[in-house]
């Protein structure tokens, strides 16, 4: 038995190496008790992301991640996956946590398959952004892009909600929100 509050995610958990979506996946280090797990850099890039927006104002920014994950060295087959989206916006430091999945997992002790949230989650409801992160200044005719980062944390869990094994995935997107109607040209 496992819920949502069982698990507790390690926001300050590094990726396993520093590097950007063009770079192929590192393989991962087995654990103490021989355990790996990856998940895929290049995959999470393929997540959804929508933004809804008025006339030079965001409406909603959200997510429905998705990414590869392969697992081996398992004595027990993990029973769910525990996954919590993070994100951040160019120019700041620190990850504001967006959702948390459980997800079923019946594949066995080895194997690969696609995690894909059940839901898209909204950026600008679930955390400390706001609209305005995103929005063009009012009055411009220029769009605003800000590059948002989005890591996942991926742990296998066991019967008992506990994490066994976990790998992280981040990778960076680009969010446009287009100038409104109200716009002054700009002039060069």
């Amino acid at each position: 038995m496992s819920s949502q509050e069982q698990f507790q995610t390690p926001l300050d958990r590094e990726p396993r190496a520093a590097h950007d979506a063009d770079t192929e996946t590192e393989q991962q280090s087995p654990d103490a008790a021989g355990r790996v797990v990856a998940v895929d850099d290049e995959s999470l890039a393929e997540s959804e992301v929508t933004v809804t927006q008025g006339d030079g104002w965001l409406a909603s920014l959200t997510v429905r991640p998705r990414v590869e994950c392969a697992w081996s060295g398992f004595d027990e087959a993990p029973s769910e996956v525990g996954a919590t989206l993070l994100v951040r916006v160019d120019g700041e430091t620190c990850f504001d946590p967006v959702a948390t999945e459980l997800l079923p997992l019946d594949e066995g002790i080895e194997g690969t398959t696609a995690l894909e949230f059940d839901d898209a989650h909204d950026v600008v409801e679930n955390t400390t952004l706001d609209a305005v992160d995103f929005e063009p200044p009012w009055r411009t005719d220029r769009p605003r892009t800000r590059t948002l980062t989005l890591r996942l944390v991926v742990d296998l869990l066991d019967d008992d909600g506990i994490p066994l094994c976990g790998d992280v995935a981040t990778v960076e997107r680009d969010v446009v929100v287009e100038a409104g109607d109200d716009a002054v040209p700009h002039r060069d």
